[in-house]
C-alpha cells in the first residue's frame, strides 16, 4: 500500500492509526458489515477431548458438559466488558450484539436486553453453579481462536483476565489454532470454548447457523445443545421459514433473539 501498489485495502480497525497518517492514503470508516464476532460455549465436548484438561470439577480442568449448566453460561457473560472492547480492539468500530441476529437484519431489536460486564453478578452465578463447586474449586478450559485473527486473541486474552479476577481459581487458557486445524477441531466437538466469527447475510443464515439442531453450530457444540435445539429453536426457526407474512417472520426472530438472551445460548461477545 505505501508503495502504492493498491487501490483499496481492509485495515483491521486495531492497525487504523498506523495508516491514517501515510500521504494519499484516505481513510473510509463505519461502512456496514454484517459480520458478527463471538465466543461461543460447547455444551458438552468429547470426554477425551484435551482442552477440558483433566475432565473432572478438580480445580485442573472442567467435565464435558461444563458448559450445559445455565448458571455458568450466565457467569460468563456478565465477564466481557464489551464496550471496552469495542473501542480499545474495534476503535469504537462495532455494535454490541443482543441476538445473533444483528443490525439491518429482519428481527434485529436494539431495544432486547444484553449482557454487560457486571463483576459481582458474574460471581453471584458462578456461586450457584454446580452447587458451590466450581467456586470453591475452580475450573480450567482452553478457549481456542484462529492464529492469525488479532482481535479475537485479545477477546481470549481479555476474558482470560476477568475470570482471574472474578476468581483467581478461574482459569481460561488461551489456545492459538491454524485454521484448518481450528474447523476440524471444532466439528469434531473437541473445543469447549471458541472464538469465532460468522458472516451469514440474512436472520435464516443467523439462526439456522447459530442455533438449530442441525446447523453448523448444533452439529460442534454437542448433543447436550442440540437437545435444547430440538427443544426451543427448532420449531420457532421452522416457523419463521414457513410465516406467511415478512411481519410475521420478524415477529418470530424477535422472540428467537429473546430467547437466546434468557438461555445464555450459544454465545457471547
Amino acid at each position: 500500500m505505501i508503495r502504492g501498489n493498491a487501490d483499496i485495502i481492509s485495515v483491521p480497525p486495531q492497525f487504523i492509526g498506523q495508516v491514517k497518517h501515510i500521504k494519499g492514503v484516505v481513510v473510509s470508516k463505519n461502512i456496514p458489515e454484517l459480520a458478527e464476532y463471538q465466543i461461543s460455549f460447547a455444551f458438552s465436548v468429547e470426554p477425551h477431548s484435551k482442552y477440558i484438561y483433566s475432565g473432572k470439577l478438580d480445580g485442573d480442568g472442567i467435565p464435558p458438559d461444563f458448559f450445559s449448566n445455565l448458571n455458568i453460561r450466565k457467569g460468563f457473560e456478565y465477564l466481557f466488558p464489551h464496550k471496552i472492547y469495542i473501542k480499545e480492539v474495534w476503535n469504537g468500530l462495532g455494535i454490541e450484539p443482543n441476538s445473533p441476529i444483528s443490525k439491518g437484519l429482519l428481527g434485529y431489536d436494539p431495544k432486547m436486553p444484553m449482557y454487560h460486564q457486571d463483576l459481582e453478578k458474574a460471581a453471584e452465578y458462578f456461586k450457584k453453579a454446580y452447587g458451590g463447586k466450581v467456586w470453591e474449586k475452580g475450573f480450567k478450559v482452553a478457549i481456542i481462536y484462529n492464529s492469525t485473527d488479532p482481535t479475537m486473541k485479545q477477546a481470549c486474552e481479555i476474558l482470560k483476565d476477568y475470570a482471574r479476577r472474578v476468581n483467581p481459581k478461574f482459569k481460561v487458557i488461551p489456545v492459538p489454532m491454524l485454521w484448518a486445524s481450528l474447523v476440524d477441531s471444532f466439528l469434531s466437538n473437541k473445543i469447549p470454548l471458541i472464538a469465532l466469527d460468522w458472516f451469514g447475510t440474512s436472520s435464516y443464515d443467523r439462526v439456522y447457523g447459530y442455533l438449530s439442531s442441525h446447523g453448523v453450530y448444533g452439529l460442534a457444540l454437542g448433543e447436550k445443545f442440540r437437545e435444547l435445539a430440538r427443544r426451543e429453536f427448532d420449531p420457532l426457526i421452522n416457523a419463521a421459514v414457513s410465516a406467511s407474512s415478512t411481519k410475521e417472520a420478524e415477529k418470530i426472530y424477535k422472540e428467537i433473539g429473546m430467547k437466546t438472551y434468557q438461555e445464555s445460548s450459544p454465545s457471547f461477545v
